[in-house]
Parts: structure tokens; C-alpha cells; sequence
């Protein structure tokens, strides 16, 4: 949607302890070493990425700080110049409950995006269904949050976002993946190549 705006960059991050990737505004994304290696082939990776330039074309960052900025005049005005404490943290849990509620929908969006991006790549464009996977079975040990836990949560659950990914693939039609749509042996190379095993 941008394209014609700014031109996207991608960054590499030395980090190998941190397992992630983000964007910021004007086409901007840091990959972290971490998350190279946590990928298992170029589609999962392909994706990732996808899901950050998806991030950065529907604008999630910029409308996120508005949002911010709006609901803290908007808390200023209601309460006054000397607010009691239990009203400042009650309107600060209430706006961040209503901007987590929002990240979890920008995180769809941005699944929805990559998906589309890489629909007609050579890319398998369901590969985030990989990242999230091993995410389900490690950092979340393989079980549902609970509706708390979710309230308070910034992404979404990893099982969700997987059956939305391959329900989008289903009902187009998409091949199963193969070695020729997700390239791992490729990838398996590139990672010991540069000491990411």
C-alpha cells in the first residue's frame, strides 16, 4: 500500500538471546539473530517479516501512539488536575485493557497481510503456521491461556492464529507445502553457514 512512499529496510539485530522481529514507522524492520535461528525454513522467515511489513502498511504503530495520545488528554480532562489515586490507576488499567484488546486485532491483521503477500510468491504463505507452532509447544507449553490471562495479553494465541492461517489456505486452494514452497534444506545451510545452529 506504502510502496510508493518509502522503500522497506530490513535490519539485522545481534541479539541471539531475543527471539523476535518488529517494525517502526517508514518501512522499517529489525530481525533479531535470535529469531533467524529460530526458524526452521525460509517460509516461516518469509512470513515473519511478511507480518511486520503487514504491521507497517496498515499503519498499526501510528495509529497505536494516537490512540495512546487521545485516551490520555481524553483521562486528563475527565479527571481533572488533582484526580484521586484509585481513579488514575482505574482509568489507566481501563485504557490499557481497550489498547492490548486492539494489539491482539493488529496481530490478526497483520497474519491476514503476510498471508496475502505471500500467496503468490514461491513462498508456502502459511509458514507462520511453524513459528507459532514451536511458540505453542515452548513458551506457552502447549496450553489455552485462560480468559484472564488472554484479557491482559498483547498477542494473540499461538493455536489461534495457526487454525485462522490454515483455514485462509484451505479455502484457497493452497498445496500442501513441500520442500520446493517452505525450502528448509536451504535455510538448514544458510543457518550453519553463519553459526545459527
Amino acid at each position: 500500500k506504502y510502496a510508493d512512499k518509502f522503500q522497506y529496510k530490513i535490519q539485522i539485530v545481534n541479539d541471539f538471546k531475543t527471539v523476535n522481529a518488529f517494525a517502526t514507522a517508514g518501512g522499517y524492520v529489525y530481525v533479531y539473530t535470535g529469531l533467524l535461528k529460530y526458524c526452521d525454513n525460509k517460509a516461516e522467515l518469509a512470513s515473519v517479516i511478511a507480518h511486520e511489513i503487514a504491521h507497517n502498511d496498515l499503519r498499526h504503530a501510528t495509529t497505536r501512539m494516537t490512540t495512546q495520545y487521545g485516551i490520555g488528554m481524553l483521562t486528563s480532562i475527565i479527571l481533572g488536575e488533582n484526580p484521586e489515586q484509585w481513579q488514575v490507576i482505574l482509568a489507566n488499567i481501563t485504557s490499557n485493557l481497550g489498547i492490548l484488546r486492539n494489539s491482539r486485532s493488529d496481530e490478526y491483521d497483520a497474519d491476514k497481510y503476510a498471508y496475502l503477500y505471500l500467496k503468490d510468491t514461491k513462498y508456502y504463505p502459511a509458514g507462520m503456521k511453524y513459528f507459532f507452532e514451536r511458540a505453542l509447544n515452548s513458551e506457552e507449553g502447549g496450553k489455552k491461556p485462560s480468559d484472564l490471562e488472554m484479557l491482559f495479553a498483547t498477542h494473540p494465541y499461538s493455536q489461534d492464529r495457526i487454525d485462522r492461517i490454515l483455514d485462509m489456505a484451505k479455502k484457497d486452494n493452497i498445496p500442501a507445502p513441500s520442500e520446493a514452497t517452505i525450502m528448509r534444506a536451504d535455510y538448514q545451510s544458510f543457518k550453519t553457514k553463519f553459526g545459527l545452529k
